[in-house]
């Protein structure tokens, strides 16, 4: 008696079956992961744009570690202490620093820009 020759398996089951190699019409083509995206926040400079790292940013992102959420409000209470005492650059200062960490915060403030 012949036995029959064998093609293609039928069911799922053959196909896992140990030892069982798929066949070049049963593989499945191989597909190339897909490349991270850039992101969008890279802070590079780019196209002779200067480098976004000053003494002032440095500054507040110190301030942040230090005061979290409240550092702009610190900010600009050492800008208005300032202001009174006539320090004209502290106030500066510290003015710019308010404004780097909430631009919001000092859109309301009516303290005038030099004291």
């Amino acid at each position: 008696m012949k036995t029959p020759s064998r093609t293609l398996p039928e069911t799922a089951s053959d196909t896992d079956a140990p030892g069982h190699r798929r066949g070049p019409q049963e593989r499945t083509p191989a597909i190339a992961p897909k490349a991270a995206p850039k992101t969008a926040n890279d802070n590079q400079p780019s196209h002779g744009e200067p480098a976004i790292d000053t003494p002032q940013l440095r500054a507040a992102l110190r301030l942040f570690a230090r005061y979290g959420f409240g550092s702009a409000a610190y900010a600009a209470h050492q800008a208005e202490r300032c202001f009174w005492q006539g320090n004209s650059d502290g106030q500066r200062w510290w003015t710019e620093l308010a404004r780097i960490l909430d631009r919001k915060l000092m859109t309301q403030w009516d303290m005038p820009a030099d004291g």
